[in-house]
């Protein structure tokens, strides 16, 4: 075949990272150079960062719409590659009390992957909220009969709303401040 090939500059250290030129010249067997090439070799050792967007954990109400909140990553050679993660991990499912774990990936164009990082998401019930409660008499002494009333709302239960007055024995304290007080007794 008559071609010759010559390696004229390779100083291409695997174990430091850095950008290096290879440069080969090639001729025929009639002695005809061609044009000298010089190829580029960039070695790149570094991982990519993966940086989470909003909280870690991820309290959500149950029932409520889920969005994930997203990560950025980038690479000192690639720059931005946020659009190249892959999330993966469990499906957040909003109508189930639990807890899921979301997991970002992502690699550079050298085949470096980024440590894997993860945000939790605890599905939880809201409590409810009382909306009104009324107790008489007013103050209420201990070991004596009080009539309690409230409203409460609760968007896991929807249908838990007023309810009636309630008489109890008080085993507490003296309540004549307004606040929030347990209470516990006979129904």
């Amino acid at each position: 075949m008559g071609v010759r090939f010559s390696l004229v500059d390779d100083t291409v250290n695997t174990a430091v990272e850095g950008t290096y030129s290879v440069t080969y010249d090639i001729s025929d067997a009639a002695g005809n150079a061609a044009p000298q090439f010089t190829r580029t070799v960039n070695v790149d050792g570094t991982l990519p960062v993966i940086t989470l967007l909003g909280a870690d954990p991820l309290d959500f109400s149950v029932g409520g719409t889920y969005t994930d909140l997203g990560a950025t990553a980038s690479d000192d050679i690639d720059g931005v590659i946020t659009s190249s993660i892959v999330v993966a991990g469990a499906a957040v499912d909003t109508a189930t009390v639990g807890t899921y774990v979301v997991t970002y990936d992502v690699s550079d164009s050298a085949g470096n992957s980024a440590v894997q990082v993860t945000r939790t998401v605890n599905v939880v019930n809201d409590p409810p909220v009382i909306n009104d409660f009324s107790i008489s008499p007013d103050p209420a002494f201990i070991n004596s009969a009080a009539t309690f009333s409230w409203d409460v709302s609760d968007e896991t239960y929807p249908n838990l709303s007023r309810h009636p007055s309630q008489e109890m024995i008080m085993d507490l304290w003296f309540v004549s401040i307004r606040g929030l007080y347990w209470v516990s007794g006979l129904v």
